[in-house]
């Protein structure tokens, strides 16, 4: 059976910019399409094709954010009664840190730097936007750090 969280923080940011950058790509292509259907033998070839080069480009930039931001959804934090668990912007999988093996926690504006007996973890939470949230994560932090330092 699988430990209960205790706590677990999530940010949805990505998904909001993920559902923004499909729009405007989608929109950017409908834009290309319309300004290639609608041509005419009388405009000019050097300003048609330039207009044209610019919004495929565009289009480009636009899902290759898109593509980006895939990557960076489902970001979170989630505290256990015997390790934490994460997955944040930088990693492609889920992490686990054993918090018995934790020797120390350097807590700064938004970055947390998580040292054990075998790594040195570093947790960039800048995705946490709001001010509650980021506040949670550190005075869950704080609460183990201080366990920690109990123990030592």
């Amino acid at each position: 059976m699988e430990a209960q969280p205790i706590d677990r923080v999530e940010s949805k940011r990505m998904e909001k910019f993920k559902k923004l950058f499909f729009y405007i790509g989608f929109i950017s292509v409908i834009i290309l399409a319309y300004k290639v259907s609608t041509r005419t033998n009388h405009s000019g070839t050097t300003g048609f094709l330039l207009d044209c080069l610019l919004i495929v480009f565009s289009i480009y930039l636009t899902f290759r954010s898109f593509r980006n931001a895939i990557g960076r959804t489902g970001q979170f934090i989630e505290w256990r009664e015997f390790d934490i668990q994460y997955k944040l912007k930088e990693d492609d999988s889920v992490k686990t840190i054993p918090i018995k093996t934790i020797k120390n926690i350097n807590i700064g504006l938004d970055k947390i730097i998580v040292e054990t007996t075998t790594n040195s973890y570093r947790l960039d939470i800048e995705d946490f936007t709001k001010y509650e949230t980021i506040k949670r994560i550190k005075n869950n932090f704080e609460r183990i750090k201080i366990s920690v330092s109990k123990h030592t």
